[in-house]
């Protein structure tokens, strides 16, 4: 008896702890899961120059505007940390190029290396 107490005890106590570290690991890396108030939001977002939301609508929105589709979610700072880091010359290339499901120029192939630049800082709350 006295034994099972124990395993349980310990048993609650590790799961406990494991809980703990976990939601701290989530506290760290930032929530990468939008809330539905950042999906409502990027349903909305548009840039504010004209050319540049006219762009965005017809070639970005598709994909970062919804959840689900492995683009970073259009003014989710969480989502946009981790390829900010590589730096927008890199960014830059891999929208030239396409990366996982992403299309070459991200089905905006009408737009300039700056246009694309625009939208990538727009997209990531840089703007």
């Amino acid at each position: 008896m006295f034994f099972t107490v124990l395993a349980r005890a310990r048993s609650l106590a590790f799961c406990a702890l494991a809980g703990a570290a976990l939601l701290g690991l989530a506290a760290c890396s930032g929530n990468l899961e939008p809330s539905d108030k950042d999906i409502r939001r990027a349903e909305t977002l548009r840039p504010k120059a004209a050319a540049l939301a006219e762009r965005y609508e017809r070639s970005c929105i598709t994909c970062h505007a919804r959840p689900g589709t492995g683009a970073p979610l259009s003014g989710h700072a969480a989502a946009w940390k981790k390829p900010l880091q590589k730096g927008m010359p890199q960014l830059l290339q891999s929208a030239k190029q396409g990366i996982n499901a992403m299309p070459a120029m991200g089905m905006c192939q009408d737009c300039s290396d700056a246009e694309l630049e625009q939208l990538i800082r727009f997209m990531a709350g840089q703007e």
